[in-house]
């Protein structure tokens, strides 16, 4: 016999069956049997309280609903199949599907596109680091309604996934998640000694095929339900959401430390021991409640994180007004820190006539990613180097992409201590662009001729500032050249467009840790000074105008000028009408909370 769930989250979970042997076909209507009680006694005491204010340290955490997936109805999890392509599963006119999303930044997505598979419902997706499994829970159009199975394909195709229905019995089994290697594969059911609840299980692959469900053994599972199992990118963790440990309130999040010697044990197929009670038992930690204010005394369910727990996490509650389920985001920041000798000149005011601005808010410009990498006529070369700050310290986590003519080739993040590496092809243009929160996005470009290539220590040092170099004619400030110009002068092959589009892009994914933008601009030595500090003005208004233009707020924004006052060294050597080239600019500073 099933335990009812709670309403709120009804449609996932598993509502009454009978454990009678009875087939799957059979079953037309939920029987009619009386419910036993479940021995469910979550554990009281204190849980960890994570600090999402301000503190001393160089960080600080923030919790946010996602835009562009949350809506009215349930929105239950989402998977990255790539860095640039999300699946969430929501629900939609009554019915639990996938739709597929673009990703705008890791707390904006964009719909693409409703998946169409043959099923009642249809969601909570998964797949190996190498996308070669691909695994979803399904309702079978003719099966029970809560009858779910988990489907999986080898070849990561979604209409060729196949049942790993393990025996007729009309088990509820769902919420898949593959271990990164694709060797196990967790998920939720109830079978087994159903006046527990859902418990965690796994399967492992033998080769040719899953084998049969394995419990994850006691530390986890509880006489309360266990669900929404996930094993982070390093398998280090495995995450899930309880009703059965020390609980903030409904389900709560959680997550134990996997053991070495448990992969080694799935890695050799050794199924003996992994059904050795004893040796789950020394395998998996006791499980840690996440903390507050993750978990809430509403429900947190379907962990999920691209990267690490501690830095980036998704996971859907009910805790909103509308007590139907969102997905949100916990995410960790890193304090930018401005110099001392920001302008200190006097503010501008009522330099901009909003009335004369047509706002056309544009969306965020996306790189197109190729359908698939020609393995046999590129050759390949690896791109070694580290992400800076200003002061050279190291940048975790910053987003690192390989870009050849403006479409993203490959995408990687850096480690703890800023280092990366990523493939890009021999023999071409490449540019390497580097992003991290509170920062401009900081572009290199190479020509890899060599099998490995190793940047210099600074090559890619992240700025709280960038120079937009847009370029006028003598006495111009809203007509510039159509190129931008490079640390020496010279036209590039980038239009001014572009460039503040990368601009606004940048700015309007850190609007939450930002106080302000200001823009700054400068002129040449040629005029007064008086002239210079206004015409230095007027162009540091046009960019304004064109940073709102592309949807960036006003509030963020103030200008200043500085004329002539501030001029770049000069190089030696350098022509003085190339050095006046490179004074004529506008600096923008992003000023951090």
């Amino acid at each position: 016999m099933k335990v009812l769930l709670p309403a709120a989250i009804i449609i996932v979970l598993a509502l009454v069956t009978c454990s009678s042997p009875v087939s799957k076909q059979q079953i037309l209507a939920p029987p009619l049997c009386p419910v036993p009680v479940q021995q469910c006694r979550p554990e009281s005491g204190e849980v960890r309280v994570i600090d999402t204010g301000l503190t001393d340290k160089p960080w600080y955490y923030e919790i946010i609903p996602v835009s562009g997936i949350n809506t009215p109805a349930n929105e239950w999890t989402l998977w990255f199949w790539t860095p640039d392509t999300v699946y969430a599963t929501v629900e939609r006119n009554g019915k639990q599907q996938l739709q597929q999303y673009r990703v705008a930044h890791y707390d904006r997505f964009h719909l693409v596109d409703n998946l169409i598979l043959p099923y009642r419902h249809y969601g909570s997706a998964t797949g190996d680091k190498r996308r070669r499994w691909i695994a979803y829970a399904a309702v079978a159009p003719t099966a029970f309604r809560f009858d779910s199975d988990v489907l999986i394909a080898a070849d990561a195709t979604w209409e060729k996934a196949k049942s790993l229905s393990f025996d007729q019995q009309p088990h509820w089994d769902s919420h898949p998640a593959l271990d990164p290697e694709g060797k196990a594969l967790f998920f939720a059911s109830d079978r087994g000694d159903t006046i527990h609840g859902t418990e965690l299980w796994f399967s492992v692959w033998l080769g040719e095929r899953w084998s049969e469900p394995l419990t994850v053994g006691p530390v986890i599972n509880t006489d309360c339900d266990e669900l929404t199992p996930f094993v982070t990118p390093d398998r280090q963790w495995l995450l899930f959401a309880s009703t059965g440990h020390r609980n903030v309130g409904g389900y709560d999040l959680f997550r134990s430390r996997i053991h070495p010697e448990f992969w080694a044990a799935v890695d050799q197929r050794d199924l003996q021991r992994l059904q050795d009670s004893a040796f789950l038992v020394s395998v998996f930690d006791e499980p840690e409640n996440l903390g507050k204010p993750i978990n809430t005394i509403r429900n947190e369910l379907f962990p999920y994180t691209p990267a690490s727990p501690d830095s980036l996490l998704y996971y859907a509650s009910d805790q909103g007004k509308r007590a139907d389920f969102d997905i949100y985001v916990f995410v960790k920041h890193r304090l930018g820190v401005i110099a001392a000798h920001l302008p200190q000149t006097e503010e501008v005011k009522d330099t901009l006539s909003l009335s004369t601005i047509e706002v056309q808010p544009v969306e965020i410009p996306q790189f197109e990613q190729s359908e698939e990498k020609d393995t046999v006529s590129v050759k390949e070369a690896v791109v070694q180097g580290q992400v800076v700050d200003p002061d050279r310290q190291p940048v975790p986590d910053a987003r690192v992409s390989a870009l050849v003519e403006d479409t993203l080739y490959a995408r990687t993040w850096t480690d703890t201590v800023g280092n990366f590496s990523v493939s890009v092809p021999q023999d071409q243009p490449v540019v390497i662009e580097a992003e991290a929160p509170g920062y401009f996005p900081k572009r290199t470009t190479i020509v890899a001729t060599e099998d490995t290539v190793q940047l210099a220590d600074t090559a890619i040092r992240l700025q709280h500032f960038t120079i937009v170099r847009i370029h006028f004619p003598t006495d111009q400030y809203r007509h510039p050249y159509p190129y931008v110009l490079d640390d020496n002068g010279f036209p590039t092959n980038e239009t001014w467009q572009h460039l503040l589009d990368r601009v606004a892009r940048s700015i309007l994914q850190d609007t939450s840790i930002l106080q302000q933008v200001l823009i700054v601009g400068h002129t040449d030595d040629v005029a007064s000074e008086q002239y210079n500090y206004q015409l230095g003005l007027r162009r540091a208004n046009f960019v304004y105008e064109q940073l709102y233009q592309r949807g960036v707020p006003l509030h963020l924004m103030k200008i200043l000028s500085k004329g002539e006052l501030e001029k770049l060294p000069r190089k030696p050597g350098e022509p003085l009408k190339l050095y006046r080239k490179r004074l004529r600019r506008v600096e923008i500073i992003k000023v951090v909370r």
